[in-house]
Order: C-alpha cells, then structure tokens, then sequence
C-alpha cells in the first residue's frame, strides 16, 4: 500500500522516503537520518509500516502523522507508532489524523479495536 503512494506524491512535489518493516537497522537509521535533514531537497514525506514504525526509534523530525492507511487489528501495536513521533525532544505539537474511508474494512477493524479496548 505504502508504494502505491510514492508516485502520486512526487507527482504533487512531495519527496518521500519508504521503511518498512524488510529494512535492517543500518538502512533503517540511514532513512531516519535523511528525514530529520533540513535541506531543500531533504525528503518531507516518510512512509512507514506498521512493522517498520513500532521498532522503538525516535522519529522527532516528524510533526504530522497521517495514519492509518491501513489499520492494524491490533490496537496497541497502533500506539506503539504513534509514540515513535511523541518522544522527548520534540519541539513541534504532534497531530495525528487517522485517513478510514467509510464502510470499508478499515472502518470495520477500526470498530473491532474500539470494543477490544472497551472490554
């Protein structure tokens, strides 16, 4: 899912860089490294899997998360990730916008999550 975006956002000017959960630590930090750069053609667009955005790294160059594409059935592996923006050092509010079209399966895993979390 995450690969089918790149093209579209480079095509609206955005640059983006993938991780997911296939990539070892060393290219793994690279890519964080390369996020967190400040330059004019520095990446603003990081597209991470759940499996690749629940490894417990620091990810404070990030200030906006669009998530979740796809949601996971699992509740607390989705707030695992979410804390991977929230960490100590972070100069910029965090906000994060979940992106579910309704009455689809996203919607229905979302619904699934909620009553898990409930009881």
């Amino acid at each position: 899912m995450l690969m089918l975006l790149v093209e579209p956002l480079e095509v609206a000017g955005f640059r983006s860089l993938p991780l997911d959960g296939t990539t070892n630590e060393e290219v793994m930090a690279k890519v964080i490294k390369e996020f967190g750069d400040l330059g004019p053609d520095a990446p603003i667009v990081l597209l991470a899997s759940h499996q690749a955005s629940g490894m417990g790294k620091n990810l404070i160059a990030a200030s906006r998360v669009y998530y979740f594409l796809e949601p996971w059935w699992n509740a607390a592996l989705e707030n695992q990730a979410m804390d991977w923006v929230h960490r100590i050092g972070h100069k910029e509010e965090v906000k994060i916008v979940r992106i579910i079209t309704r009455d689809t399966i996203e919607e229905r895993i979302l619904k699934l999550q909620k009553k898990s979390v409930i009881q």
